[in-house]
């Protein structure tokens, strides 16, 4: 994503695209899908902690088009912003990297089906693990991004799509492999992340595994500065001029322009703002205001949560290695037992 030269020490940090969760300049640094955004930033990623609660079998009805004031009322209730357009983004622009779909399928094989994918966002993962024909059921709170994985999945299938809230997650059966990729701490609530982890230990069968693909905070050399006393007064930046603009499958555009609102390293919280526009004929013909809200996390932290949430064992790997993580891994996978 473009942005404009460092006025408030604009520093650019890299986002690791996640099941749903990947918005702005998709680019790559390693083996990952990443995006650029506005300064510290460790993991937007997908999906999302609120209270939303409704099973979508069969046929989907999509949402009837709201308002933007009922968009930003949603962001603002759930702490994300997988919603209307972005939705649509996550839906056309976000795929899934090899090396990703054959970790996943090498850990199904190992701890077995059903699978649930928890914050499943428009189906990067669960779309094409479905179509390997693995029984595997997924969980958003966006209605909208459901409604997207729904509608580009084979029918008949034995799985089912579940608008639900993971700190409300009730389920009517349990798994054997469950996995979070780059949902833990979007919502900006720890409460919900802990109850959100229990909640998951519990649908899980004896021997099953969760897995939680997570991206810690120290992964970029930059943004480092900012948790020091004295270096966050220029937050939030101006607005970029532009951003990343692409043309969807109906030759509209669409728009993305991001900018960190508020960073407090004391609670460990960052406030992320988007703007979506929609382009039609070269003129803006809509455009909607969001905000997300992330508790960061490093991997102490984590492995304490999934402790308190009932996991036995629990192994971190580098990001999709396979093998023990060390400590120059940012983006690292919890392999949590119950």
């Amino acid at each position: 994503m473009k942005t404009r030269p460092p006025q408030a020490r604009r520093q650019r940090e890299t986002l690791k695209e996640c099941a749903g969760c990947s918005l702005v300049n998709s680019v790559h640094r390693g083996s990952h899908p990443r995006l650029h955004i506005l300064p510290y930033w460790p993991t937007v990623l997908r999906f999302i902690l609120t209270n939303a609660s409704r099973r979508v079998a069969g046929s989907v009805t999509m949402q009837p088009m709201m308002s933007p004031d009922t968009y930003s009322l949603l962001d603002q209730q759930s702490g994300t912003w997988h919603y209307g357009l972005i939705a649509r983004w996550w839906s056309e622009f976000n795929k899934a990297e090899s090396n990703e779909l054959d970790y996943y399928r090498s850990a199904i094989r190992k701890f077995g089906e059903p699978v649930v994918d928890l914050g499943c966002g428009t189906g990067r993962l669960l779309v094409p693990l479905a179509a390997d024909g693995l029984d595997i059921d997924g969980i958003d709170i966006s209605a909208d991004m459901i409604a997207a994985a729904k509608a580009q999945l084979r029918t008949p299938r034995t799985g089912q799509l579940w608008v639900q809230a993971l700190h409300e997650l009730r389920l009517d059966r349990t798994y054997r492999t469950a996995f979070m990729c780059g949902v833990l701490g979007i919502g900006g609530s720890r409460d919900h992340d802990r109850e959100a982890l229990r909640r998951a230990c519990q649908h899980l069968e004896p021997g099953g595994a969760l897995l939680v693909t997570h991206q810690l905070p120290y992964d970029g050399e930059e943004g480092w500065s900012d948790w020091l006393p004295g270096h966050r007064a220029g937050y939030p930046p101006p607005w970029p001029d532009e951003g990343d603009r692409r043309r969807t499958a109906d030759g509209d555009e669409i728009e993305l322009l991001s900018r960190v609102a508020e960073f407090d390293p004391l609670q460990q919280l960052i406030v992320l703002e988007m703007r979506a526009r929609l382009w039609h004929d070269g003129s803006v013909a809509k455009e909607e205001s969001y905000s997300l809200k992330s508790c960061l996390y490093f991997a102490q932290e984590v492995l304490s949560m999934l402790s308190d949430a009932g996991f036995g064992e629990v192994v971190v790997e580098g990001d999709y290695t396979r093998m023990p993580a060390t400590a120059d891994d940012g983006n690292v996978i919890f392999v949590a037992k119950r």
